[in-house]
């Protein structure tokens, strides 16, 4: 059930509804019992494996707070964190273990395809096991008590809204929201409306449409040239956002009407003015993991610019592999390590390349923020490419201008490519006004046929201008 089908929304509101008339009691157990039969629609094989999960780490956080000696809790810890990684890995990268047995002789007349031909890697599995070595780290360092409820900690790990693409929560900030659910409240339920609204377009209305054409190119990198590739890569770029900020906001939304405030995990990350704004700005959950959980543990940069770099090439490769075990996810996170750890070397050495007065170099600004655009949207070629071979065909073909036509087959017509266009600058039009103002509040404090206008003209566009034949799954559901 994808979060933008009709299905869920009706699974959503039927949910809301009956929520309302509950007793405060009960609301927990019903908020979990929504999200195994969320979970549930995506195969028994999720639903074992979420459990088997939430069972592990419930002991374990209980287990954890029983040990005294320091020795004894750091081994521990260490065992609990490696379950966790190995339940990630037999399913996630069991493709990769088993790719080489058609290079072995077939003694036990086994294939990868034999082996993995009912593989099923479980939904949500990246983002909750990330979450479970998060509170299992937190019980460790005593940040907080483990939670004694088996209800409170499952739904910390299966809460619907989050459960297919995160944002990568907290337990110190979800569990005591689902302790201390709110009441009904208008402008709670109003501002939800409007996440939902606005993540549904972006998903429906942009995300999908971009789809179209970036599918067309990806699928034949040697047909594209020139101008074609750079649409693609441009289209790309504000796909990927556009659907996952539309997840997130879907998610945000869902949850804000049963009172639980998700985690923000975008920031206009494409008006970051270098590659470190970015990752402060898109992704902020993972990114903020990774500082906290792996950075920060390997030693950050209290160590010296060298070692430093180095904590900065291991995190990033770690998140490539945290989204796949293709090459190419490997190696753009190798490429945004890189670029991260040249920008640290440039600040090291050129001070003053990152401390310019903005209010006074607006064109240098400008500048930076263009140059990251690129940078990033360089990476996303080879996060988006079957193989890193295409991708490098993809980039090399887009300085070959001997051919400038649009025209791919099952692309977009040139109108529709113009509408993309327009689109992604009102995209950025709102990333620029959130940037100095919540739109939220300038949109409640607009007279009431304003709000409804902008409120139809949402509804109409996602309606009446879907950008694909049908419903498309977000692309994260995939990591």
């Amino acid at each position: 059930m994808s979060i933008s089908s009709i299905d869920y929304i009706a699974f959503l509101f039927l949910s809301f509804f009956v929520y309302v008339f509950l007793s405060p009691r009960y609301k927990i157990q019903f908020l979990l019992l929504l999200s195994i039969v969320f979970c549930s629609f995506f195969g028994l094989v999720s639903l074992i494996n979420v459990f088997l999960c939430i069972s592990i780490n419930y002991i374990c956080g209980l287990q954890l707070s029983k040990l005294h000696k320091k020795s004894s809790r750091r081994k521990f810890l260490a065992c609990a964190v490696a379950v966790n990684i190995l339940l990630l890995a037999v399913y996630k990268y069991l493709t990769v273990i088993y790719s080489f047995i058609d290079t072995l002789p077939n003694i036990f007349f086994l294939t990868q395809d034999t082996i993995l031909k009912d593989f099923i890697i479980p939904v949500g599995l990246s983002f909750y096991i990330f979450q479970s070595i998060s509170y299992i780290t937190d019980v460790y360092e005593e940040k907080i008590q483990p939670e004694e409820s088996l209800s409170a900690f499952a739904l910390y790990i299966l809460f619907f809204p989050k459960f297919l693409a995160g944002p990568i929560e907290r337990s110190a900030s979800l569990l005591p929201q689902f302790r201390s659910i709110q009441v009904l409240d208008f402008e709670r339920i109003r501002y939800a409306m409007l996440l939902i609204l606005w993540g549904l377009f972006q998903k429906i209305v942009i995300a999908d449409r971009l789809k179209v054409f970036v599918d067309a190119a990806y699928a034949n990198p040697h047909s594209c040239f020139g101008l074609t590739v750079w649409i693609a890569i441009i289209f790309y770029s504000f796909q990927i956002y556009c659907d996952f900020n539309g997840y997130t906001d879907i998610a945000r939304g869902s949850a804000k009407l049963f009172g639980v405030n998700l985690s923000v995990n975008f920031r206009q990350p494409y008006l970051a003015a270098s590659v470190q704004d970015f990752w402060r700005r898109w992704h902020i959950s993972l990114s903020s993991w990774l500082r906290d959980y792996l950075y920060i543990p390997l030693g950050g940069g209290k160590s010296g610019i060298k070692r430093k770099v180095i904590n900065l090439l291991v995190v990033f490769l770690v998140c490539g592999i945290w989204h796949g075990s293709n090459w190419t996810f490997v190696l753009w996170g190798a490429l945004h390590g890189f670029f991260v750890a040249f920008e640290v070397m440039l600040k090291r050495f050129i001070p003053s390349s990152f401390t310019l007065n903005y209010e006074n170099n607006r064109h240098m600004l400008v500048a930076k923020t263009f140059l990251t655009f690129i940078l990033v949207s360089i990476g996303w070629v080879f996060f988006r490419a079957e193989s890193v071979w295409a991708a490098v065909v993809m980039l090399s073909n887009g300085f070959d201008f001997r051919t400038f036509s649009l025209n791919l087959q099952d692309g977009l017509p040139i109108s529709q490519i113009i509408l993309s266009f327009f689109l992604i600058s009102f995209v950025y039009v709102v990333n620029i006004a959130q940037n100095s103002r919540s739109l939220s509040n300038w949109l409640f404090s607009q007279s009431l046929i304003i709000r409804w206008i902008i409120y139809y003209g949402l509804i109409y566009g996602i309606i009446l201008l879907p950008g694909g034949s049908g419903i498309s799954n977000f692309i994260y559901y995939n990591f």
